[in-house]
């Protein structure tokens, strides 16, 4: 995951920056669109309508896909940032280490004391939006993305690349199984999945920031 002879990888190169900086932008307005829609209310929307049921006449939408949604749980949550936390120590890519540590508790503490108290959606009784299970699956894709992109030598590209789609389609299916389920509405997973990826940019900006300035006053 990182090249020990080259100096610290930064989290973002330069050449992504101006992507990335759109992202935030796309994940804050998403968060807010959606939001501003559904705050306060306690039934599905018109798109929600459209996709829910199809989603839970899925086979399996009442057994199997809440088991594979539990993935979103802290417990679970844990175990993948201590997966992550571990092979970035072992590549010696402590920025990486620092990213799992803010980003994946930041978003989820976005979400469940901020955003679903303040739009105040629910499902059953439930607050659901942003969804949770979403917002966590999809900050540590993030993370892991990150990490292995910005690396250097250790690993092919391909492999990397591989780890990295393999981590969004986890997320993926478990913003589908959170729906068929019946834990969420369709709609917030899109909230989900703009806090926690937009939360992991922020925190990897603020962190190559943080390392250039120190860089700069050492030298």
């Amino acid at each position: 995951m990182g090249d020990r002879r080259a100096g610290p990888c930064p989290l973002l190169p330069e050449v992504s920056r101006p992507a990335a900086g759109a992202a935030v932008v796309g994940c804050v307005s998403v968060v807010t669109f959606f939001g501003a829609w559904f705050a306060g209310q306690t039934g599905p929307s018109w798109l929600d309508r459209a996709v829910d049921g199809r989603a839970r006449e899925l086979p399996g939408s009442g057994g199997a896909f809440a088991l594979i949604a539990r993935l979103g749980e802290p417990r679970q949550v844990a175990v993948m940032m201590a997966v992550l936390i571990a092979g970035c120590a072992f590549a010696r890519r402590w920025r990486g280490v620092a990213l799992v540590l803010i980003a994946v508790p930041a978003a989820a503490a976005i979400t469940e004391l901020a955003l679903k108290p303040f739009y105040d959606r629910r499902l059953g009784g439930s607050l659901t939006y942003p969804s949770g299970h979403c917002t966590a699956l999809f900050s540590v894709a993030g993370v892991a993305a990150l990490v292995l992109l910005s690396s250097r030598g250790r690993w092919p590209p391909g492999i990397r690349w591989c780890l990295t789609l393999a981590a969004y389609l986890v997320a993926l299916i478990v913003a589908v199984a959170v729906v068929a389920a019946g834990m969420h509405y369709f709609t917030d997973t899109f909230g989900g999945i703009a806090v926690g990826t937009g939360t992991v940019v922020i925190t990897a900006f603020s962190l190559d920031w943080l390392a250039a300035a120190w860089e700069r006053r050492r030298s």
